[in-house]
């Protein structure tokens, strides 16, 4: 079963230290807990579908940040955090400009790369021409998809030259669908 090899330094390095009184207890008693939830180590979990041998997954992206519009952004040229969630990216060890630690606080992206950093551009421009095409147009939404190839993570244990098909969906407002 994966979560039994599933190392402990993940959970100590990915989640947070809190001080905890159980409801339950009669006396006020602090007990340090680690406590996170799934996106701890990742909002999308693509690494364990990974690990458990799906080769065709659909990625909801789930962002509070939109993606901003090939109009108003050039992805060549580097990223912000104003530009588009950073959860993708770390699939492909592509990080914005402006990510400190307090924007990762119990989640580390950089330990996520499981595909080639050469990959994240053409992803985004299709994400950016289905936003453009789709978008706000007839409602369609912000999907693409594509075929990508593991590189070795050693922190999870993902080996390379798994071929994956993934279907990215980023959530959006769907202008179209609205006035309907």
């Amino acid at each position: 079963m994966f979560l039994s090899n599933f190392p402990q330094s993940i959970a100590n390095d990915t989640a947070m230290r809190l001080n905890y009184w159980a409801a339950s207890s009669t006396e006020p008693h602090l007990d340090e807990m680690l406590l996170s939830d799934g996106g701890s180590l990742q909002n999308i979990n693509i690494i364990s579908f990974i690990l458990r041998g799906v080769r065709n997954i659909v990625a909801f992206a789930n962002h509070v940040t939109p993606l901003r519009p090939a109009s108003d952004w050039n992805p060549a040229a580097g990223y912000s955090q104003k530009d588009m969630d950073p959860t993708i990216g770390s699939f492909f060890g592509v990080l914005p400009t402006d990510l400190g630690p307090e924007d990762t606080r119990g989640m580390d992206l950089t330990r996520c790369q499981v595909f080639a950093s050469d990959g994240f551009l053409p992803l985004v421009r299709q994400l950016q021409a289905a936003q453009s095409a789709n978008g706000t147009t007839n409602g369609s939404g912000v999907i693409a998809s594509s075929v990508l190839t593991t590189v070795r993570n050693d922190f999870y244990g993902v080996p390379s030259g798994l071929e994956v098909k993934i279907t990215w969906v980023y959530m959006s407002r769907l202008f179209a669908w609205e006035s309907a």
